[in-house]
């Protein structure tokens, strides 16, 4: 009774990258909004808290020694030995000395930038002090310590003794602030806060992180979502009103999510249904166990087999303490020799296990899983399966083969998504086919007042 797996989902499968980045964005979209918000809160702090700085600049005008072609040319090439002097030992302590700065020299010469214009023949001395008036001070001294200097020069031949300047000071030392700026930090670091935030998301998306929702579920499954299912927290008094809608196993939601199971069929009845686990966390083996029970109150005669565990923790429903017999035991050589031990429970749901090894601890042949599955429907009007995951039972993929359908199970807030995918291509693989996906999850309660 292999199940056909062309109608299901593709192994290849993929969703386009803007879906992807959807997906993550909405996943993460606190993180995406805050963390902009918070590098722009900082960004604002560092520059109002910041020291300010100013700059001054001072400008001079290179004159030339004579007033013919070669005296201009003479001029324009003497402006990058200026600069060199603004620097100097010759400039920067008088320059000190005069105004009596409170630091030294190297410390001076790291604050000052010097640059010169052929064309225009104008050189330009920079400054820059946490202090605005000594900013300005200490620019137009350099300038006028530089004049004095190469003023103090001798003279080449041929100059004109009416033209004793070879700089003119055009420009005294005007200062202004140049940072922070507050505004343009503040937008800087919400930028770089945006910036960081898409990283971090797009990261956490990549390592797989984990499943939030029933539509993220149904992207990343490529089946449909049935629901969700809540188990009520365990150690807590359940709120008034509550118990009600507890099933047997504790979940919420169960007798709904039982029905849709058995209309995904594609217009047959379901007679073999295998829940799979992304991951442990997802209790797919105690949502079969709760199903079984919900299916047997419903009056279907129905048996639940617990992959990869014995019949001493046969699901989350207890097994009646009483003997159960093995069945089919063929002795033919060729056939199947699995010896079933089933147990009615008190829910009235037949617990199918076996002593050693358990049920999907071992790859079989698909014939031989078809045998076993139609063997258990003999006499069952509905048989459940669950498996933890693929992790912890290797063999449960390959009883998706031989069931009606297949529904994917993962905890919210818990599973990796990574899990999915690979629960996912797992059971396609093999030829399974993944009708639905199913998002367990503890319900929050609030304890009961006195």
């Amino acid at each position: 009774m292999t199940a056909a797996s062309a109608s299901g989902p593709s192994l290849t499968g993929q969703t386009s990258p803007e879906e992807g980045f959807l997906a993550v964005a909405r996943r993460w979209w606190k993180l995406l909004v805050l963390a902009p918000l918070v590098c722009a809160a900082l960004a604002y702090v560092y520059a109002t808290l910041t020291t300010p700085t100013y700059e001054a600049e001072a400008q001079l005008l290179v004159v030339p020694g004579t007033v013919d072609s070669s005296g201009l040319s003479l001029a324009s090439d003497s402006a990058p030995t200026y600069v060199e002097l603004v620097t100097s030992p010759a400039v920067l302590r008088p320059t000190l000395k005069e105004l009596a700065l409170p630091y030294g020299e190297a410390r001076l010469r790291t604050k000052v930038r010097a640059e010169a214009d052929r064309a225009t023949r104008l050189l330009t001395i920079r400054v820059r002090d946490d202090d605005s008036a000594r900013a300005a001070a200490t620019a137009t001294e350099l300038a006028r310590r530089l004049k004095i200097y190469v003023d103090a020069q001798p003279r080449s031949a041929g100059a004109p003794s009416n033209r004793p300047k070879t700089l003119e000071i055009v420009e005294r030392g005007t200062s202004s602030r140049v940072g922070p700026n507050v505004g343009l930090s503040t937008s800087f670091g919400a930028f770089a806060g945006l910036l960081l935030s898409i990283a971090l998301a797009l990261l956490l998306g990549a390592n797989g992180g984990s499943v939030a929702s029933g539509e993220e579920l149904g992207v990343l499954t490529q089946a449909p979502f049935l629901g969700a299912v809540q188990r009520l927290d365990e150690g807590r008094r359940t709120r008034r009103g509550a118990q009600a809608e507890r099933s047997t196993e504790g979940f919420v939601g169960s007798p709904l999510l039982a029905g849709r199971l058995r209309s995904t069929g594609q217009g047959r009845t379901v007679r073999s249904l295998l829940l799979i686990g992304a991951d442990t966390s997802s209790s797919a083996r105690d949502l079969a166990a709760n199903l079984a029970a919900t299916y047997a109150a419903g009056g279907l005669r129905t048996k639940l087999v617990n992959l990869g565990q014995d019949e001493k923790s046969a699901g989350r429903i207890r097994v009646a303490k009483r003997e159960g017999r093995g069945l089919w035991h063929p002795p033919d050589k060729g056939s199947d020799t699995f010896d079933f031990l089933e147990t009615p429970n008190d829910a009235g749901v037949v617990v199918v296990s076996r002593r050693r090894p358990s049920l999907g601890t071992e790859w079989l042949a698909l014939e031989e899983i078809d045998r076993l599955v139609e063997r258990l429907l003999d006499d069952a009007d509905l048989v459940v399966l669950g498996a933890p995951s693929v992790a912890e039972v290797a063999g449960a993929s390959a009883w998706a083969a031989a069931v009606d359908t297949t529904v994917l199970v993962a905890r919210r807030g818990r599973t990796r998504r990574t899990a999915v995918l690979r629960t996912r291509d797992a059971v396609v693989a093999t030829g399974g086919r993944l009708s639905g996906a199913v998002l367990t999850e503890v319900l929050p309660t609030a304890p009961t007042r006195p």
